[in-house]
């Protein structure tokens, strides 16, 4: 059985892609997001911030990436919005 979380910001956002992936999947397992293992042990930080970052002519990329993060499948895509799902994938 999976358990699936999305969550929805405005481009503009503070906050990073990758606190907000931690996020996440802590609301999805109900855990405090410093419990989790580091981010960068499954993705580098800096890259998946990178990947969504603003272009030279000041627009938000659009795209979709999927990777493992602790035992989930997290889905992170922009496009108006940006939407990351959590799910759970079998250990």
């Amino acid at each position: 059985m999976s358990t699936q979380i999305s969550s929805k910001n405005q481009h503009d956002t503070a906050d990073s892609v990758s606190l907000d992936v931690v996020r996440a999947v802590a609301a999805t397992t109900g855990t405090d997001p410093e419990a989790l293992p580091p981010l960068y042990e499954w993705i580098d930080p800096d890259a998946l911030e990178a990947i969504f970052a603003p272009s030279q002519a000041d627009d938000r990329r659009e795209g979709t990436i999927e990777f493992t993060y602790d035992g989930h499948l997290v889905t992170v895509s922009f496009d108006d919005d940006r939407t990351i799902t959590v799910d759970e994938t079998d250990h």
